[in-house]
C-alpha cells in the first residue's frame, strides 16, 4: 500500500498522527500516543485475532459476588471482520453482572445469568471508550455488543455458582486460579480397572484449554509385608485407551501411613472430565485425594 503525503494520507504535522487510506476509507491510523487503530479492514485484508497481555482479574473487594475487576498492560480487540485495535494500560475496569444489557460494564442480555453457569468476560471498544462486558456466550461467537461498540477481546470465564454468586477467582494472564477444591477422595485403589468419568464441569469452563490437578496419595504402609509399599497413579481423558500420567513410587519402611504430596498434573480439557487408576500393595486403608487448582483460558495471554 503506497504512502501518499497529501492532506488525506501521511503525517499530520499539527497532531503528529499518521493516517493511511485504501479506496478512500481509513485503514490505519497511528495517533500521537503511538496507538495503532486498524479500521474497516476487509475480511481478506488486514486481519488479527484478539489477545491480552498482563491481564489480572479479581472479584471486586466491595461487591465480590456480582462484580469483577479487570486490568491489562495491553489488549488487541477485533471487529467482525477481524480488524484490530490495540489499547494499552487499561487501568481497572469493573464489570457488574447484575446490570441488565446489553450495556457497557454490565451484561450483554436483559435477563439475569443462570445459577450454576459460566460467565464469559470481554473488553469492548466503541472508538473512544474501553469497557467490559459479561456474557453467557464464549468465543468464537462472542458477545452481543451494546449500541456503538464495534470491537471485543476475550478475557476468560468465572463460575456463577448455585447461589448466583461468582466463585472467588484470581485471573493472571491465561490462567484462572480458584481455592483448592477437592474433586474426589478418598480414592479407591481400583487397579487394573479405570474409574468412571470424574467431572470437573463445575470447576472448569467448557472452552478451557487445560486444567491443573493436585494429587495426594496416602497409604497405610504398616499393614503391608514386609512393610514396603508400591504405589502407582494413572490419569486418562479417554477412559484408559491412553494415559497422560503414569507414576509409581516405592515407599520403604513401616511408618504406618505414608503420603506423597505435590504431584501436579496438567490435563487437556476433554469434555470436562478425566479418569484415574490407582494401585497399591497395601493391605490396609488408603485415603488419597485429587484436588483442582486452576484452568487455562484461550485469551491469547501469557
Amino acid at each position: 500500500m503506497p504512502l501518499i503525503l497529501d492532506g488525506t494520507n501521511g503525517v499530520n504535522a499539527s497532531t503528529g498522527s499518521l493516517n493511511l487510506q485504501t479506496g478512500g476509507t481509513s485503514a490505519i491510523t497511528i495517533d500521537s500516543s503511538q496507538v495503532a487503530t486498524f479500521s474497516n479492514a476487509p475480511t481478506s485484508g488486514i486481519q488479527s485475532t484478539y489477545s491480552v497481555r498482563g491481564l489480572t482479574g479479581l472479584n471486586n473487594s466491595t461487591t465480590p459476588n456480582t462484580q469483577y475487576d479487570f486490568s491489562a498492560d495491553a489488549v488487541v480487540l477485533i471487529n467482525t471482520n477481524g480488524a484490530p485495535i490495540r489499547r494499552v494500560n487499561t487501568g481497572t475496569i469493573t464489570n457488574n453482572v447484575s446490570a441488565a444489557g446489553a450495556v457497557a460494564n454490565g451484561r450483554d442480555q436483559s435477563g439475569a445469568f443462570s445459577a450454576g453457569s459460566w460467565i464469559h468476560f470481554y473488553f469492548i471498544w466503541n472508538g473512544t471508550t474501553l469497557a467490559t462486558l459479561s456474557s453467557a456466550t464464549a468465543p468464537p461467537t462472542g458477545p452481543t455488543l451494546p449500541t456503538g461498540y464495534t470491537h471485543w477481546a476475550y478475557l476468560g470465564a468465572v463460575r456463577f455458582n448455585g447461589s448466583s454468586q461468582m466463585t472467588k477467582t484470581w485471573i493472571r494472564g491465561s490462567k484462572a486460579f480458584i481455592a483448592k477444591t477437592q474433586v474426589i477422595g478418598p480414592l479407591d485403589f481400583n487397579y487394573p480397572s479405570w474409574s468412571s468419568a470424574q467431572s470437573v464441569a463445575s470447576l472448569c469452563p467448557p472452552n478451557a484449554l487445560t486444567y491443573m490437578l493436585d494429587i495426594n496419595l496416602l497409604t497405610n504402609n504398616a499393614a503391608s509385608s514386609p512393610n514396603n509399599t508400591d504405589v502407582s497413579m494413572y490419569l486418562s481423558v479417554d477412559g484408559g485407551s491412553s494415559t497422560i500420567l503414569t507414576n509409581s513410587w516405592w515407599l520403604p519402611g513401616n511408618g504406618g501411613y505414608m503420603n506423597i504430596n505435590g504431584l501436579n498434573a496438567q490435563v487437556p480439557n476433554v469434555s470436562q472430565q478425566f479418569y484415574y487408576m490407582s494401585r497399591t500393595q497395601t493391605i490396609g486403608a488408603g485415603a488419597s485425594y485429587i484436588n483442582f487448582l486452576y484452568y487455562t483460558m484461550p485469551n491469547g495471554g501469557e
